[in-house]
């Protein structure tokens, strides 16, 4: 996937008007010899403002020396106004003072939308204007959305006059022009035979793992998943949203396609080969960052909402209580039990032959680990931070911990070693069934099956069996949080506290040595 930054420069524009470059006029051509104030009468044909005879028709005395025709002159630049001047979007500043006009072929014919305000509903109309130094976008309301909507055409060309121009919202803008134009009353607008070569445009390619730093313009890469098409109501008007996953080089992006992009290809998109023009990129990291940068520790309550259309790194989180279980001796065997057990499995194809420290250390690599624990509980959050492995949403990722946290406690029930033997398994069970089975024997396994091994080479029933606590009433249960994988569950996020406490939820110290700064996490 690449990021298409055009070569071609923007220029920052400004609103422009008849009216305003009439008035501009009549201020200069003002002199020191001139007693009274000085009117003029402009027309819907741009009269010629150098006319005597035509300036005397309104019944106004003026006396224009040589020095007044000389500042007319100067202004007008040789513009005069009954001869436009043709300028192409990227022309398009703030610096204008004469009358303008563009030529441009219409590239994208957004859905007309209404809107609500303290006057009432009103209709909105947007096109995309193109030519060859580059894009902007074309607003119309109300009237004049529906003069124009019958008048303008998808990949037709034509020429415009008589457009006001207006910041674009960076809100609601989808190019990277900082300005739109905005139809009036006076706005004429013309069919013409104008074509450009889409293919001629020159474009910088950047990677995708840049996007935060440049500027929004074009897409271009391969359809990692496809999550199909959804369709609601609002505001009276049928809206359509696609969502894809796109990757290059490990680096990932989610997309959104609205309406008439989303149905364009009429089957799954997984595999295919796109080129995305005039995107609008939303990131939010440094808004988050000045939020952090801002606030006191215990002030910061802040939840990321996964909901089931965003996917998900891997997260575990991982707690229990120090008084209920005072027989374990060692509170890191547990989190570094887990940690292991998800990279064996998310890093399936890729294993080595590293132990101990040395294979810990290469674990922590993968994984952010916050730590929450007070003198009362034992609290971490686990987070695979290996961005090429995602899960379809936090709904998909926790069947996958409870299908491995149930094969494991199946694996331990159905070992036989000199210190366990249970009668074999011949029901289905469970992973409450088996916590109940195996509550008898949480000690046994974890004083004498040291060398019993559950997933060969990397973890030892022993070790997962500091996976099995006591809850407050002291009933068996894992140390696993089961219910943090649930629709629109809030996730609390680094160095945040819950709200009513004192404890964040800070980078671990003990297991990683990284100074990570907010930025990095």
């Amino acid at each position: 996937i690449r990021i298409m930054e055009s070569c071609t420069p923007i220029c920052n524009t400004s609103e422009v008007t008849n009216d305003n470059v009439g008035n501009e006029i009549n201020t200069n051509a003002s002199s020191n010899t001139l007693e009274g104030s000085i009117r003029q009468n402009t027309n819907e044909d741009n009269q010629n403002l150098q006319t005597n005879n035509e300036i005397s028709s309104v019944n106004i005395d003026l006396s224009i020396n040589k020095s007044t025709e000389s500042i007319i002159q100067n202004m007008n630049n040789d513009h005069h106004d009954n001869e436009r001047v043709l300028i192409n979007i990227a022309e398009i500043n703030n610096n204008i003072t004469y009358l303008w006009k563009i030529r441009t072929e219409i590239i994208c014919e957004y859905p007309k939308r209404t809107f609500f305000n303290t006057h009432g509903t009103g209709e909105i109309s947007n096109w995309d204007l193109s030519d060859a130094s580059g894009s902007i976008t074309l607003v119309a309301f109300n009237l004049n959305s529906q003069t124009m909507s019958s008048k303008l055409k998808k990949n037709k060309a034509y020429e415009f006059t008589n457009l006001n121009i207006r910041p674009a919202s960076d809100a609601f803008k989808t190019l990277s022009h900082q300005f739109q134009l905005l139809c009036t009353n006076g706005t004429n607008v013309k069919e013409i035979d104008f074509r450009f070569d889409h293919q001629h445009l020159c474009y910088k390619f950047v990677h995708l793992n840049q996007v935060n730093t440049i500027p929004m313009h074009s897409i271009i890469g391969r359809v990692l998943r496809d999550f199909g098409i959804s369709t609601g109501e609002r505001n009276d008007n049928i809206w359509s949203r696609r969502d894809i996953h796109i990757d290059q080089d490990g680096s990932h992006f989610s997309m959104t396609l609205w309406n008439s992009q989303a149905r364009l290809v009429d089957r799954n998109m997984v595999g295919l080969n796109i080129k995305f023009k005039n995107v609008k990129v939303s990131w939010f990291d440094d808004e988050l960052i000045i939020l952090y940068q801002h606030s006191n520790v215990i002030e910061r309550s802040l939840y990321e909402l996964m909901t089931p259309v965003n996917q998900v790194k891997a997260y575990i989180d991982f707690e229990y209580y120090i008084d209920n279980n005072l027989d374990i001796k060692n509170s890191h065997i547990g989190p570094i039990c887990l940690l292991k057990i998800f990279y064996f499995l998310l890093n399936f194809l890729d294993h080595n032959d590293q132990h101990n420290n040395d294979q810990i250390a290469h674990i922590l690599q993968q994984f952010l680990i916050l730590e929450a624990s007070t003198s009362e509980k034992i609290s971490y959050h686990f987070i695979h931070a290996n961005p090429s492995i995602l899960f379809e949403n936090n709904i998909t990722l926790g069947l996958f911990i409870k299908a491995v946290i149930h094969y494991s406690l199946l694996l331990i029930t159905q070992h036989k070693c000199s210190s366990f033997q249970i009668d074999s398994i011949s029901q289905k069970y469970t992973i409450s069934d088996l916590l109940i089975l195996l509550k008898p024997y949480v000690n046994t396994l974890r004083t004498c099956c040291i060398q019993c091994q559950l997933y060969i080479g990397y973890i030892t029933i022993a070790e997962f069996s500091h996976l099995l606590v006591l809850d407050k009433q002291n009933q068996l249960t894992l140390a696993v949080d089961l219910n943090v994988y649930c629709k629109n569950q809030q996730f609390r996020l680094f160095d945040s506290v819950k709200l009513g406490k004192t404890n964040p939820l800070p980078q671990d110290e003990h297991y990683d040595h990284r100074k990570l700064s907010y930025t990095t996490v």
